[in-house]
């Protein structure tokens, strides 16, 4: 129900999830995840509604569905760039750069906005910018990355591995 899927189980829900049968539990568990998913339909600018969906498709295995309630959070928190960086790094991660492109461009005009500078942003747009084939763009924006690293960052050779194969 909506009290469920808002605050999760209660204790008598979990008492009685501890004696149901594998498929009833996965049965039980989907059906609140799901609950969940249609509340924040209707309410979707409940940030922490769409981070408790995200990190229950994660553990169901839905990647997709994760980064899609990753990005329900960031549109719920667009001033905020943590939140623009979290549902990036959900679409960079899972690999879903084609299927989010729409999305994946709405919260990079945001981070721009919001951080143009925090080393994350640049990475991401770099990264952006090189799937779209603007090789001058990603240069320059890891190449300012790397101007602020330490030459021994752990990320920096492969940096500038990724600057030389532009």
């Amino acid at each position: 129900d909506a009290v469920t899927a808002a605050r999760g189980p209660d204790a008598e829900t979990m008492a009685a999830a501890a004696e149901m049968s594998d498929e009833d539990r996965a049965a039980m568990i989907e059906g609140m995840v799901e609950g969940l998913a249609e509340r924040l339909a209707e309410e979707p600018g409940d940030a922490a509604g769409w981070q408790r969906l995200a990190r229950a498709y994660d553990v169901l295995g839905r990647p997709e569905d994760a980064t899609r309630a990753m990005i329900g959070r960031a549109d719920a928190m667009p001033g905020d760039a943590g939140a623009q960086l979290a549902a990036l790094e959900a679409v960079v991660v899972n690999r879903l750069e084609d299927g989010f492109a729409g999305d994946a461009g709405r919260l990079l005009e945001r981070i721009a906005s919001l951080a143009p500078d925090r080393p994350e942003t640049l990475y991401v747009r770099g990264h952006f910018a090189k799937l779209s084939g603007d090789v001058d763009t990603a240069r320059a924006l890891w190449q300012a990355l790397l101007d602020r690293l330490p030459d021994d960052a752990p990320i920096a050779g492969q940096l500038r591995d990724a600057i030389d194969a532009l």
